[in-house]
């Protein structure tokens, strides 16, 4: 009896993302008098962002397995065994109660 077991798997995932932000603001204030007199005012604002992000994940895993058996050796071994066992039980000899002393 054998069996071969094996299991390999990949994963792998991939992200990205981009931001792009832009935001401006202004203010602008002139003012000229009849007197010659000159008034300026100016306020101003700039932001600007941009953003890129990118992911990769890679993951493996895997698993092996394998098995033997052999049951003919044991098959082997109790046929050895019985007979062993049979040859251990037989008592040579032709009278066994002379084997055992004389009876009183």
């Amino acid at each position: 009896e054998s069996d071969y077991d094996s299991n390999f798997n990949v994963y792998e995932q991939d992200t990205e993302s981009a931001e792009s932000t832009d935001f401006q603001q202004g203010r602008s204030v002139e003012f000229d008098g009849a007197d010659g007199s000159h008034y300026a005012e100016q306020e101003f604002t700039n932001y600007s962002n941009d953003q890129y992000d990118s992911n990769h994940v890679f993951a493996a895993e895997g698993s092996e397995s394998s098995h033997q058996a052999e049951f003919a050796q044991l098959d082997a071994l109790r046929e050895e065994f019985d007979s062993k066992f049979a040859e251990g039980t037989v008592i040579e000899g032709g009278n066994p109660a002379a084997e055992l002393g004389p009876a009183n």
